[in-house]
């Protein structure tokens, strides 16, 4: 961040000039001050018109001096109107002359000149004041000044230079009278000769006439200098400030002081706002002012020399305007004041009291997205604060439409909020961030806040902003071609369908790395990528806009598998061997446990196992039984999880889940492999009726206890009795009757409690249906990293849920899908879950598939 810096070479002419000018302008403004005197003068004995008079006096009626216009004496009721006439009459001339208004503006000032007040006047500044007791605010301290304009007020020029304006004043060295008569030390003056005092020191006197001229008489002024950047980007202007009002423990209608840096719209870039109240300000000194003629006594508080800054943006030469507002309280009774100094000075201590700062933000980014920023604690009398809160509002032309309370992170002295689309009220329009920390400190709290992450108005975050690149890229129909040859993997080939849009659909783009020519925004175009050498992998598209380069989006892109029929009938088997508790039954933690492993299907050819670190802890060579994979897993683990793979095919691979027993006592984990022979129509093709099978059960993980095998598919009674682990038991013939029945394994004898019934679905192949098509399941990539391409395969239309399981068998999601009129049902997922394995159960008409999926 720049600072916008006063460059100390002052060439003669230029100085010259400037001075020229400076007792033109003043000239001017004298003569223009006698023609409104004489306005004024015209019209003094013009009554006030009904609805003027009527709210001065209801205005007055609410005032804080504790009178009734209607007990006023003639004389005094007079007096009253009369001083008020002047600030109306002004204010009229104003009105029906408003191209005189441009006499008082001040000259736009190249390297921010008389910042320091150094010339000893206004020089390049202009003031404004609220007319009289009802141009004041009347409620909502830093919200009474909006954040587009200056608000509906009575706004009317000063003559800045006259010394009959004491709301605008450039005061000398010395200290303040009234923090030195309460025995405290404020100088006027931050650095060299000259500062400007804001808004006027009038205390409440008693409101007698002869002396009710000191009534504070709801003081609102602006002090505004315009500048022209020298530079482009963003900048910081620095300045320093001090502040003494009275506190009146109102709500909401305290005097407050405002530093603010406006566009040439007159739209907001930043501002500060400090409101007298010390409940969240341990920095303001107070005291008790003794003045015999005030009728109450309110605290006075004062805030010493403050350096604070303001962000802006813009370019070499745009006008920048900044203001600085001080008010007297809503109510008008009680003072408020401001000295200002060194405005765009390069450096300055930013002193103890706290901060906070949002950092920069792209206003371009996608939802959602962190805003961030850095705090700093506040000290006072050699003690530290504490970080109480922080909370993150969004803003939308000013005003709060929401707030977040809940910092996704806070580590050291930064802070992170996580935004979404929710926390908008609306998708339109342009929004700001506000963060606000509140400190312990003292006994009490500090509260500071930072607005912007991007200086001006309703511009740190745009929905649908013209002035982002907005590329969207979707690929679909991701095919695999076998060329012909549907028994060699090796030519496949594969191609997708690519879309890219924009916001309006005009232009065109490219992806110089798969396409060599130009495809118009909101087309679809079929891209081929060659032979399928790498599937599970993904390939990442560049796509760019042909006339902005630099506006681009990247599509990555699933490679799928191979289409030629290279089936894989790799299975694996595992069985649990019982507890051991390690020869420390009262420290279950080193309980561990053996597992054996049966391969089979390999079709001679070599295999691997890998663990769940991915590291291979056993070659095998065709089918092989009773395979020990060790004896050193840990019950406190729960589960195990193996790879068992081809060394010649890596994507013939099985995923193997090994539950751990539950404690040392468990006694047996019955399970069962069950294969399923075809349909036989028993010599009546046309007879449904006789037709049956075989089923083929594996009972393992039995830890050696003795077992009942029973199923009662169409009343036909299925049953087996065995005792330790049995394979390759023919049960049938079975009738085909019913589709579905249920098979129990139950131990029997006097076994563990924790020894449980095993069960399962048998379902019944079809005649009709020979050689029925296998469901086939294709997820890619897998391992991913949450999003994923699913492709179900299978034999006409069904309904295919899908629920996804952590490895402890707790259901993560559910997804269900319909496969209508097509031969592959193909969607793609995204997931927002933890690293680790997960099973995909899928549901079909034919049966269950289940497949584990590896997110990285």
């Amino acid at each position: 961040m720049k600072h916008l810096t006063t460059i100390v070479l002052f060439l003669f002419c230029l100085g010259n000039v400037n001075s020229v000018l400076s007792q033109t302008k003043e000239k001017i403004l004298q003569e223009h001050e006698q023609k409104i005197e004489a306005y004024i003068n015209d019209h003094t004995h013009t009554p006030l018109p009904e609805t003027a008079l009527q709210k001065f006096i209801d205005i007055f009626n609410e005032g804080e001096h504790g009178l009734a216009f209607e007990k006023l004496s003639k004389e005094e009721q007079t007096m009253h109107i009369e001083s008020y006439k002047k600030g109306y009459l002004r204010l009229q001339y104003f009105k029906e002359n408003p191209e005189t208004k441009e006499l008082y503006k001040s000259r736009p000032a190249p390297l921010c000149e008389n910042g320091d007040f150094e010339y000893g006047n206004f020089n390049l500044y202009a003031g404004t004041s609220a007319f009289s007791s009802n141009g004041g605010y009347t409620t909502g301290e830093c919200d009474a000044i909006p954040v587009n304009g200056a608000g509906s007020y009575g706004w009317t020029p000063n003559n800045m230079n006259n010394p009959g304006v004491d709301n605008f004043m450039i005061v000398t060295q010395g200290n303040d009278p009234i923090v030195a008569a309460s025995g405290g030390q404020l100088s006027r003056v931050n650095s060299g000769s000259y500062a400007a005092r804001i808004n006027s020191p009038r205390p409440l006197t008693v409101p007698t006439f002869g002396n009710n001229a000191c009534f504070p008489n709801y003081g609102m002024n602006r002090l505004i200098k315009t500048i022209t950047l020298q530079e482009d980007g963003d900048q910081e202007i620095l300045f320093t400030y001090a502040l003494v009002s009275e506190f009146p423990m109102h709500t909401n209608r305290n005097p407050f002081f405002i530093a603010r840096a406006l566009d040439q719209n007159q739209m907001e870039f930043d501002r500060i706002c400090i409101v007298s109240n010390p409940n969240n300000n341990p920095f303001f000194n107070q005291f008790i002012p003794t003045n015999p003629d005030c009728n109450n006594s309110p605290p006075v508080l004062w805030k010493d020399w403050t350096c604070a800054k303001l962000e802006i943006s813009g370019n070499v030469g745009d006008v920048v305007t900044l203001e600085f507002i001080m008010t007297d309280c809503a109510l008008g009774g009680h003072y408020g004041y401001a000295y200002v100094d060194d405005i765009c000075i390069e450096t300055c201590d930013p002193g103890t009291e706290g901060a906070i700062e949002l950092d920069d933000l792209d206003p371009c980014q996608e939802l959602p997205f962190d805003v961030c920023g850095t705090y700093a604690l506040p000290q006072l009398n050699g003690q530290q604060g504490t970080i109480n809160s922080i909370t993150l509002d969004i803003l939308q032309n000013g005003v709060i439409v929401n707030t977040l309370t809940n910092p996704t992170s806070i580590t050291g002295n930064t802070f992170c909020f996580n935004v979404t689309a929710n926390d908008f009220p609306s998708q339109s329009g342009g929004y700001d961030f506000r963060a606000n920390a509140t400190f312990n400190i003292a006994n009490g709290s500090q509260i500071v806040n930072d607005t912007n992450t991007t200086p001006g108005t309703n511009n740190d975050f745009i929905f649908d902003n013209p002035e982002c690149c907005k590329i969207e890229a979707n690929a679909t129909n991701i095919l695999c071609d076998d060329n012909g040859t549907p028994n060699d993997p090796s030519d496949d080939t594969w191609s997708f369908d690519l879309t890219v849009s924009n916001d309006t659909n005009t232009g065109f783009w490219v992806a110089n790395s798969v396409l060599t020519q130009s495809i118009p925004y909101g087309n679809t175009v079929n891209v081929t990528m060659g032979n399928i050498s790498n599937y599970g992998t993904t390939v990442d598209i560049v796509i760019s806009d042909k006339e902005d380069e630099t506006c681009t989006t990247t599509i990555t892109v699933n490679v799928p598998e191979n289409c030629s029929d290279d089936e894989c009938t790799l299975e694996a088997v595992t069985s649990v061997g019982s507890c051991n508790d390690n020869g420390t039954p009262n420290d279950p933690s080193d309980d561990y446990y053996n597992i054996t492993l049966d391969v089979f299907n390999t079709n001679g050819e070599p295999w691997m196992v890998l663990n769940s670190n991915m590291m291979v802890i056993y070659f095998g060579n065709g089918d092989e039984n009773n395979v020990n994979l060790g004896n050193n897993y840990l019950v406190a683990d729960q589960l195990e999880w193996f790879w068992v793979k081809l060394n010649n095919d890596p994507n013939c691979f099985v995923d193997v889940t090994v539950l751990a027993p539950e404690t040392c006592d468990f006694t047996c984990n019955i399970s069962a492999n069950i294969t399923t022979s075809d349909c036989n129509d028993n010599g009546t093709p046309n007879d449904p009726s006789d037709d049956f099978y075989y089923i083929t059960v594996d009972v393992l993980g039995t830890n050696g206890i003795s077992w009942d095998l029973v199923g009662y598919p169409n009343y036909q009674q299925i049953a087996y009795s065995g005792t330790g682990n049995v394979t390759n038991i023919q049960l049938g013939p079975i009738s085909a009757s019913d589709p579905s029945w249920v098979l129990y394994i139950t131990p029997t004898g006097l076994v563990d409690s924790s020894c449980k019934r095993f069960e399962t679905t048998v379902f019944a192949p079809k005649c009709s249906e020979r050689d029925p098509k296998k469901d086939a399941i294709v997820i890619t990539p897998n391992p991913n990293k949450g999003n994923m391409n699913i492709q179900v395969d299978t034999s006409g239309d069904s309904t295919v849920e899908l629920n996804i399981y952590r490895m402890n068998g707790t259901l993560v999601k559910t997804i269900k899908k319909e496969k209508v009129n097509t031969k592959v049902l193909a969607f793609d997922i995204s997931l927002n879950l933890p690293k680790g394995f997960y099973l995909f159960n899928f549901i079909t008409k034919n049966g269950m598939i289940t497949k584990r999926v590896i997110i990285e």
